[in-house]
């Protein structure tokens, strides 16, 4: 028997270890990853589903989140739909059991959210059902399956396959996987980050008012001025360690009053002039829109929108960045993007090295308040 007891843990460390050993499905754990912290400073939450033993998998993961994985920090959103025993039999006695998941979905779930539905052979069709209700109400999808995916695998936007066909070797990797998801998502958001999965700290720099002389929708080289001691700053960070990001409201291109290629030469033409100074600006982030023209956008600040792009898109950890800006909303959007620290800056005192520290306003105070 002992031979036999052997035999099982060793099927189980030769699943995990060819899990270990594909880059392709290391990728696919660490993108699902970057969504979940992506999401949760988003103010959105993760939901789970799942049969039988994978219905335990489900409110493990969502039980981990919602009370602690590796340490004390304030609870993070999460819902298991496997739970409420009253929404299981009355959804299942009035519309079928196949709509057990897709009916909590519709009422619980939001523009924004993650459904991570899980099943050891990809083909529950009341998971798949679901994933038709979370495309509808743009709620992302990741399908965690064995075997070769199933139909969930095809219809979700990230699929993490375990390469096996037999069941318990799939499930123990998917609470392993499980396990990780809620190990990186509790770190990036409330402790000191993960080093491999982001690998730059940046330092976030509103436009106008920050880096030039705030003037009505400027957008003619000749009228641009650098606010003095700006070029200091962006070396002392850059020497720290930090890239340069610019992220910037241009509302004047909905308005009317310049266009997308006037906003780009003069962006061209600034770049220019820091790396003249020996500064790469890394990126300039912009939301060309306005509310009341455009409608409604994540993008612009105080949403979080350009921060988590420059995140996702340079590789940067957020939560050992900063942020510059001269309005509330610059500070109100880093902190959203769960920033380590937002500073907000007065045009009318020049920016230096010692000052870089120090030109704190109240909403300093909201940070801290929000990162204990």
């Amino acid at each position: 028997m002992k031979k036999y007891i052997k035999d099982q843990i060793k099927k189980s460390y030769e699943t995990k270890k060819a899990i270990y050993e594909n880059d392709k499905l290391l990728n696919k754990i660490e993108q699902v990853a970057k969504l979940c912290v992506e999401l949760y400073r988003g103010k959105n939450k993760t939901i789970l589903a799942g049969n039988g033993g994978s219905a335990a998998d489900a409110q493990h993961i969502a039980a981990e989140l919602v009370g602690r994985y590796g340490f004390d920090r304030p609870s993070i959103p999460s819902l298991s739909l496997t739970t409420d025993t009253s929404n299981l039999t009355a959804i299942g006695n009035d519309y079928g059991y196949d709509k057990v998941f897709s009916r909590q979905l519709e009422g619980m779930g939001q523009d924004g959210d993650i459904f991570i539905g899980i099943s050891t052979s990809g083909n529950s069709l009341n998971i798949i059902n679901a994933f038709k209700v979370a495309k509808e109400r743009n709620i992302k999808t990741v399908a965690l399956v064995g075997r070769d995916g199933g139909e969930m695998a095809k219809l979700a936007d990230i699929a993490i396959i375990v390469p096996s066909d037999a069941t318990p070797r799939i499930q123990e990797a998917h609470i392993l996987i499980g396990h990780i998801l809620c190990d990186i998502i509790e770190k990036e958001i409330f402790g000191e980050g993960v080093a491999h999965l982001s690998l730059h700290k940046a330092l976030f720099l509103d436009r106008d008012g920050v880096i030039n002389v705030e003037k009505d929708y400027l957008y003619k080289i000749q009228d641009f001025e650098f606010i003095d001691g700006i070029f200091d700053l962006c070396k002392y960070y850059q020497q720290l360690g930090f890239i340069i990001v610019v992220v910037t409201n241009q509302s004047g291109i909905a308005r009317g009053f310049y266009s997308e290629d006037d906003f780009e030469r003069l962006t061209s033409w600034m770049k220019d002039e820091f790396l003249k100074h020996n500064i790469s600006i890394s990126k300039v982030y912009h939301c060309s829109h306005h509310p009341k023209i455009s409608g409604e956008c994540n993008c612009r600040k105080p949403n979080p929108g350009m921060l988590l792009d420059a995140s996702r898109e340079l590789n940067i950890n957020l939560s050992k960045s900063i942020i510059i800006g001269d309005k509330e909303r610059d500070i109100e959007a880093g902190l959203a993007a769960g920033l380590r620290s937002a500073y907000l800056f007065d045009e009318s005192k020049s920016i230096t090295v010692s000052k870089a520290n120090k030109i704190i306003s109240q909403f300093k105070d909201i940070y801290d308040a929000n990162s204990k």
